[in-house]
């Protein structure tokens, strides 16, 4: 079954890499480790960054460009920036310094 939404993911190559190395990527023989975590709200504060650098260079939201027909994923990916960003900051004020 083929997902509705733009031509890029109704192609059957965008869903077979979303239902074979998703899960792979995020679930483990024990779940979601943290490692997991703090790789994916990385590259999550990446996305972000680079999106806000393109609003604040050019005007050009890439998150709405790409996801514009579905407000509410967009509000999702908003959210899962924020969260991102949050959970990098908790790690950094957490992580033990070295003296």
């Amino acid at each position: 079954m083929l997902i509705k939404g733009p031509p890029y993911f109704r192609s059957r190559l965008f869903n077979s890499i979303r239902i074979r190395l998703v899960p792979k990527l995020l679930a483990g023989k024990k779940g979601v480790r943290i490692v997991d975590l703090k790789k994916i709200s990385k590259w999550i504060v990446v996305i972000g960054a680079a999106n806000w650098g393109l609003i604040g260079l050019f005007n050009f939201n890439l998150v709405t460009f790409l996801l514009g027909s579905w407000p509410i994923l967009v509000t999702v990916v908003y959210v899962l920036v924020g969260a991102a960003g949050f959970w990098a900051v908790y790690n950094k004020l957490t992580k033990p310094s070295k003296k």
